[in-house]
Formats: structure tokens, C-alpha cells, sequence
């Protein structure tokens, strides 16, 4: 349970929204960090064996958690289990309905998509840098709003064929990482001054995080398209611009921690689903119900946070950075493999 009052479960009922903020982030990320790359052969390696490094070995540890422990197949749904956690494997389980469900950590469609995206991008950032060039910044970005709505228009209208079929596909999330990338490529561009771009900013983030919480859209959520996509991408874009124009103090404690945070986001995204699927096992219900009875619902959620993010700081330091490092110090033997230090 998380609440009793309407508005709080509404609001997390629509917490799936933020999807639509992770892959325009994701492209806007990209973009301003490998703004340079080209569709030479060596650039594209060098691209995919920095993502690879960068996400892979995280990912294989959690689905291997997965499997011992969440997952515990009937003997007459082991081909469907090691199907469905194969595709798992191969980051492949957001293009089958069933697998993305089904699978060890369900959340993890999402870092199939991203594997969809990312193994386009070399191609699609250059498009994009001819598309603002030809047709301008807002203009592609209202273009690429309408497809994003238009899509998204494909829960109500197939209604009830294939739940999560329109909100978990790679392709039909591709207009959002479009979108990323022209805000990206309008970032690297120098901007107005704007010191009251806090007045834009904050308005926004609320208006978006009202409509969210209040609009009992039936169906899934690619229904709002048309108005979410279009207020994250500004909201990345303003918040963006400010940053660049106010610089933060980077030796503050406190910007420390949130750059910490950040850098350990990814592995709190794989981590976080852990311990909310083990509450909703059969071995767990009796031990929930009898905690409930004597202390109130927040108190779990804030175990179960803190439990995430325990084990996102150990994933992130025993697992992701020196996995990574191995792989890049390995690449960065070989000449033809060479992979600067700017690689994200």
C-alpha cells in the first residue's frame, strides 16, 4: 500500500511519466557529451564499447540476482522462464509484451529500449544536426512533439490490445530520444542570459507535476505525450541553460553528494526494484502484513529506499566502476581500440 489518500496514489500511479523525462534526458546526455561524434568506423566502436562498459556489467550482476533469488519457475514454465530471461540476457525483452513483464527484474525494459537507442544514435545525431539546420530548432521540436503525441494517442484508440505494448516498445520511445537530442545540440550553442529563467523553470515543473498527479487519464500514460514530453523538455533544457550560466561551487559538500548521486543513479535504477519486488513475494506478505500492524506505511518505503540505495553505492563501487575500468584499460591496449578519457 502506499497511501490512502487519492492524491498520493494517483500521483505515484503517474509516476511513470518520468519515462518520458529519462529518455529525453538520456538523448540530451548523449548529445552534449559525444557531440562530436562521427559515422567513422573506429568513432562508432569506440561509442559502443563505452556504453557497453558503462552499463552492461551492472546490469548482468542484477539479472543474475534476479534469477537466484526473485526467480523460482513451476517445472511447466521453465522454457518460458529461460526464454524470457534470455532475452533478458540480450537486452531484448522490451520488443516481446510478455517478456518485459515476465522477466527477473521487469524494470529493466527500459535499459532495453536505451540499448535500441543507443545502438542508433551515431546515426541519428548527425540527422538531427542536419534537421536543426534546415528546418530550425522549434520547429523540429514542435515536429517531433506532435509524433510523440500522435503515438502516444495509440493506447486509446487499440484500447485493451496489448497492454504496455505502446508505452514499452524501443521504436515508439524514439521520438522522445529525438527530442533529447535537439535540446541537446541547442545547449552547445551559446544562450541568451537569462537570469529569471528560475520564473520559467518553477512554474513548470509544477504545472507538469499537477497534471501528472491530478489527470486520472484511464489507459496508459503515452496518452499525455502531448503535454509531458513537450514540459520535460523544457524543463531539461531551462534547468540546463541555468546551470551553464550559474556555475555551481563544485567543492561544496553538498553539490558533492548530488554529483555522487547522480553518477550512482544508474545502478539505483536497477537496484530500487530489488527489494519492492521481494515485499511482493509470497515469503515476504506474512512478514509485510505483521509489519504494518504496528508501524505506519512511510516508515516501509523508507526501509526500502534506504535498502536501494545501500545497494545501488555497492553496486556502483564494487561493480560498475572497476568493471568499467578493466573494459576501457582493455580496449586502451589496442591502437584501433583506442577510447579517450571523455567517454561517459
Amino acid at each position: 500500500p502506499i497511501g490512502p489518500h487519492p492524491f498520493l496514489s494517483l500521483l505515484y500511479f503517474h509516476g511513470a511519466y518520468a519515462m518520458s523525462f529519462f529518455f529525453i534526458l538520456s538523448g540530451v546526455v548523449l548529445t552534449y557529451g559525444y557531440n562530436e561524434l562521427t559515422v567513422i568506423g573506429h568513432d562508432v566502436r569506440r561509442f559502443y564499447l563505452a556504453r557497453l562498459a558503462r552499463l552492461y556489467p551492472a546490469y548482468a550482476v542484477v539479472h543474475l540476482l534476479g534469477l537466484f533469488w526473485l526467480s523460482i519457475p513451476l517445472p511447466e514454465q521453465w522454457a518460458k522462464w529461460v526464454f524470457i530471461n534470455l532475452l533478458s540476457t540480450l537486452g531484448l525483452q522490451a520488443w516481446f509484451q510478455h517478456a518485459f513483464f515476465y522477466g527477473v527484474n521487469s524494470g529493466s525494459w527500459s535499459i532495453s529500449v536505451e540499448f535500441f537507442l543507443y545502438a542508433l544514435f551515431p546515426v541519428l545525431l548527425p540527422s538531427m544536426k542536419w534537421l536543426t539546420l534546415t528546418v530550425g530548432t522549434p520547429r523540429l521540436c514542435l515536429y517531433i512533439t506532435l509524433l510523440s503525441g500522435f503515438i502516444g494517442l495509440a493506447d486509446y484508440v487499440f484500447e485493451g490490445q496489448g497492454t504496455g505494448i505502446y508505452y514499452m516498445l524501443p521504436f515508439l520511445r524514439l521520438p522522445e530520444f529525438l527530442l533529447g537530442i535537439t535540446v541537446g545540440l541547442a545547449l552547445l550553442k551559446p544562450g541568451a542570459n537569462a537570469p529569471r529563467l528560475w520564473l520559467y523553470v518553477f512554474p513548470l515543473a509544477v504545472i507538469v507535476t499537477l497534471t501528472a498527479a491530478t489527470l486520472d487519464i484511464p489507459g496508459l500514460w503515452t496518452r499525455a505525450n502531448i503535454v509531458v514530453v513537450p514540459a520535460f523538455a523544457f524543463l531539461i533544457y531551462a534547468s540546463a541553460r541555468l546551470e551553464q550560466q550559474k556555475r555551481p561551487d563544485w567543492r561544496s559538500g553538498f553539490v558533492r553528494v548530488l554529483v555522487y548521486l547522480g553518477e550512482s543513479s544508474y545502478c539505483f535504477f536497477l537496484a530500487q526494484l530489488i527489494p519492492l519486488i521481494w515485499l511482493d513475494s509470497k515469503p515476504a506478505l506474512a512478514w509485510r502484513r505483521d509489519f504494518l500492524e504496528h508501524y505506519p506505511t512511510f516508515l516501509l518505503w523508507l526501509i526500502a529506499l534506504v535498502v536501494a540505495l545501500a545497494g545501488a553505492v555497492a553496486l556502483h563501487e564494487l561493480v560498475e566502476k572497476p568493471a568499467r575500468r578493466a573494459i576501457l584499460r582493455r580496449m586502451e591496449g589496442n591502437p584501433t581500440r583506442r577510447l579517450g578519457a571523455s567517454t561517459g
